[in-house]
């Protein structure tokens, strides 16, 4: 059974984001901009990781204002995208199944 899934409109509503790019784009997954592919949502949290943010597959990253500039992808905007994606994870967490 697959995980769950959100669009960016539903990640931007949950995390009172200002999205920019299409809303409909479907998340299912995480990782860092070195490692995001396709479905994947990222964070840019650091200045020293803006390196990567060029070459990320993610289909779209979280980040702050003042980074929006270096991105021509979907993102979601918010003061701490640190905190943001730490939220982000909660959501794709998923929970032992218990035995019956």
């Amino acid at each position: 059974m697959g995980g769950p899934t959100f669009t960016l409109e539903e990640l931007a509503g949950r995390l009172s984001a200002r999205l920019v790019g299409d809303p409909g784009v479907r998340i299912s997954g995480l990782g860092s901009l070195a490692s995001a592919g396709p479905g994947d949502i990222s964070h840019l949290s650091s200045t020293s990781y803006r390196r990567f943010l060029g070459d990320t597959r993610a289909a779209a990253v979280i980040l702050r204002e003042g980074d929006l500039g270096l991105w021509d992808g979907a993102a979601l905007v918010v003061a701490n995208p640190y905190l943001a994606f730490a939220r982000v994870s909660q959501l794709f967490a998923r929970l032992p199944e218990l035995a019956e």
